[in-house]
């Protein structure tokens, strides 16, 4: 896809660039972006030492579940949620979102460019915390004859879900800035999305709705932690494919209020 703009040529690729400067430059992107990180392995090892503090192991040696690790997870999605909001927000606070798409006449690939870098950054985040989490926690564990459950294919699945989940919910925070355009309000609607909302679909009296809370995106996108089968409410995968259905819908709705309503 690719416009011209006198001699440039205007393409996914140029914008994205220029989405990328905007956030390396400012730097409070960058500092929250390494919070996230710091987030999710600092929780992880905070996990790690309250067990090994404990000095009250598991009765089976291999009993710990790598997923336990990742609890950080969840605050990270809140976090990087509000940063996905607040990169996109912030150019209708601002004022520059006319300059903007003045310089991009397709609007879409405005939002195109933001969500994707958001994605980027949620998916290298989540991959390089749940590694290091899962890297240095088994060093500290062995100290107290305590190890992780070895299966090779859940800790493949905990680090690739930990990066898309991640990265999914960056998506859906620029979605929602797109969508609703006032910073304050997107602020209170993310956080309201991640947090709230799973406790009182759940707290309502009637069965069926209550059941819905499963597909709430924090409850749906974090399934991947779950190594009992038994426990989990959807199946890993198919919990990442929901949480990819509210980002794709919410930035299809963004997309539409970009594309129709004046900046």
């Amino acid at each position: 896809m690719a416009t011209s703009r006198g001699s440039v040529s205007v393409t996914l690729i140029t914008v994205l660039h220029s989405e990328w400067i905007k956030f390396r430059t400012l730097a409070s992107y960058p500092i929250t972006t390494f919070a996230v990180l710091a987030l999710i392995v600092g929780m992880g090892l905070l996990e790690t030492f309250s067990l090994v503090w404990a000095g009250n192991p598991p009765s089976r040696v291999g009993d710990l579940s790598p997923g336990q690790f990742l609890n950080g997870m969840q605050y990270a999605y809140v976090l990087l949620g509000v940063l996905a909001v607040v990169f996109m927000a912030s150019e209708y606070t601002q004022a520059t979102m006319q300059p903007s798409l003045l310089a991009t006449p397709k609007r879409l690939l405005v939002l195109a460019a933001k969500s994707l870098l958001m994605g980027m950054i949620g998916l290298g985040t989540g991959v390089l915390g749940s590694t290091i989490v899962l890297l240095v926690v088994p060093g500290i564990l062995s100290g107290q004859d305590l190890r992780l459950a070895d299966n090779s294919a859940d800790i493949v699945r905990f680090i690739s879900g930990s990066g898309i989940s991640l990265g999914l919910m960056a998506m859906l925070g620029v979605g929602l800035a797109a969508l609703i355009r006032s910073l304050v309000a997107a602020f209170i609607t993310v956080v309201s999305l991640l947090t709230v909302a799973p406790i009182a679909v759940s707290a309502l009296p009637v069965e069926w709705v209550a059941k819905l809370m499963a597909y709430m995106p924090t409850v749906a996108g974090s399934q991947y932690l779950s190594s009992d089968a038994a426990t989990r409410i959807i199946e890993p995968w198919w919990g990442l494919v929901i949480l990819a259905g509210w980002a794709l819908a919410i930035l299809v709705a963004g997309s539409l209020v970009l594309r129709y309503r004046d900046a």
